[in-house]
């Protein structure tokens, strides 16, 4: 791995932002702040004064994601994972990156951020845990039944009834 040379910065400005190409950005939960919102607002700023095109952004979360069975949500982490997620819709030139880790990190989970920090190739939201590194993937549950199968009868929208699509 190569070495990553890191500068703290509390609130940089666009001037400070222009010398790092790759910035990070990674806050914890504050029994003030339950829902996140000082933490999505500093997040905010700074991607408006991130330049286009010349920065990559990474967002770090402790316990964003529940990976494990044991593992609890933290809503305000949770929150800066889904302004990530518009951030990667709003501003695609940025490559936004999602990188979680659990509530109480250990050593090992640390490494394992920094190999994700180091490697642009890996995928956009992965979750760091103690069995390794997990990323978003779909699959068919194979316990459930098929609810529009050939040889059902179609069902009809009906005036009287409000449905609701999602997906």
């Amino acid at each position: 791995m190569q070495g990553i040379e890191a500068r703290i910065f509390d609130s940089p400005t666009a001037d400070q932002l222009t010398k790092y190409p790759n910035v990070l950005i990674a806050t914890q939960t504050s029994s003030d702040d339950p829902a996140g919102i000082d933490s999505c607002f500093r997040l905010q700023t700074l991607v408006q004064k991130l330049a286009k095109g010349v920065h990559t952004l990474s967002i770090v979360t402790q316990g964003a994601m529940r990976i494990e069975p044991e593992d609890r949500a933290d809503p305000a982490q949770a929150a800066l994972w889904g302004m990530g997620r518009v951030i990667m819709t709003e501003r695609p030139e940025l490559e936004c990156r999602l990188l979680d880790l659990p509530t109480a990190p250990g050593p090992d989970n640390f490494v394992q951020l920094m190999q994700l920090i180091a490697d642009p190739t890996l995928n956009e939201e992965s979750a760091a845990r103690s069995q390794g590194v997990s990323v978003r993937r779909l699959q068919r549950k194979p316990d459930l039944p098929h609810s529009f199968a050939l040889n059902e009868t179609p069902w009809a929208f009906r005036a009287d009834r409000t449905i609701l699509v999602t997906g």
